[in-house]
């Protein structure tokens, strides 16, 4: 169907209806709405009291959105410490106690209530969490399980009941021999020696292996094997647990330090890694 306009040409129907094009303004308000949304949404603080899924960094720190909370009243083992087991093998304690906490949160939210600034990591906060729908806090949990130990300065000795069951029933960290976390990560190695697999006259055995003597081209736990990169001038190096240690050691039937099995030392990676 066609008409004539104002100047008497004929056009089509369907000309009329067409909505005006859009000026250059309009065009770039439509790209500048989006993103300033975005950027909203994304630089919005989380509210800590709010229940949000979590994700574990160790056995004593969790992240929600991009606040790192370490876990009140408690002092839990590093990622690399290592205890002995009650048939003096040695273990990944560290390890252990931090998968035992990502199986307390599994796949639930988590809240914590936020107490103020960690005195031993400015950048990290101290926190009460829970699990959602949970009364009792992932901290007084983990020392139940005795995979955590108590801080009197921190906890005012609300947890040392829980320490205590938890060191008679042989459970955890408990059943073996370790020292302390914090003893652990300063490297004292004269510490306390703690558990019910402790004996005395494998006491410097059980010490050495506690602390094992690492590579020297090792440096704090770095693993070698290089990745390859979109820029091959680049190296960039994987850090994991144990990566100077060329096998974990043990104490055999007589008391001497033997190993155990091989590490991860020295291996390359896979190609296409």
């Amino acid at each position: 169907m066609f008409t004539l306009n104002a100047l008497g040409w004929i056009t089509p129907a369907c000309a009329r209806s067409r909505p005006p094009r859009p000026t250059p303004e309009v065009k770039k308000m439509r790209f500048r709405v989006p993103f300033v949304a975005t950027l909203l949404l994304t630089s919005l603080p989380i509210d800590p009291s709010l229940a949000v899924t979590a994700i574990v960094k160790d056995a004593g720190a969790v992240q929600l959105g991009n606040t790192v909370y370490r876990l009140d009243g408690i002092d839990a083992p590093a990622i690399d410490q290592l205890c002995t087991d009650e048939h003096a093998d040695v273990w990944t304690c560290g390890i252990e106690a931090r998968d035992q906490l990502a199986k307390l949160i599994g796949d639930k939210p988590i809240h914590c209530d936020d107490i103020g600034v960690d005195p031993t990591a400015k950048k990290r906060r101290l926190g009460v969490c829970k699990v959602e729908g949970d009364p009792t806090s992932l901290s007084q949990l983990l020392v139940e399980r005795g995979y955590a130990l108590n801080v009197e300065a921190s906890a005012s000795g609300r947890f040392q009941p829980d320490e205590g069951a938890a060191k008679d029933s042989r459970v955890g960290l408990w059943r073996g021999c370790f020292v302390a976390p914090h003893d652990f990560r300063r490297g004292r190695k004269d510490g306390p020696l703690l558990g019910a697999a402790c004996p005395a006259d494998r006491e410097q055995q059980i010490r050495d292996a506690l602390f094992p003597q690492r590579s020297p081209n090792a440096g704090k736990l770095q693993y070698q094997g290089q990745i390859r990169s979109a820029r091959p001038r680049h190296r960039r190096h994987r850090h994991l647990p144990f990566a100077g240690l060329p096998q974990l050691p043990r104490l055999n039937q007589s008391g001497s330090l033997v190993l155990l099995r091989r590490g991860c030392a020295g291996s390359r990676l896979p190609p296409g890694l």
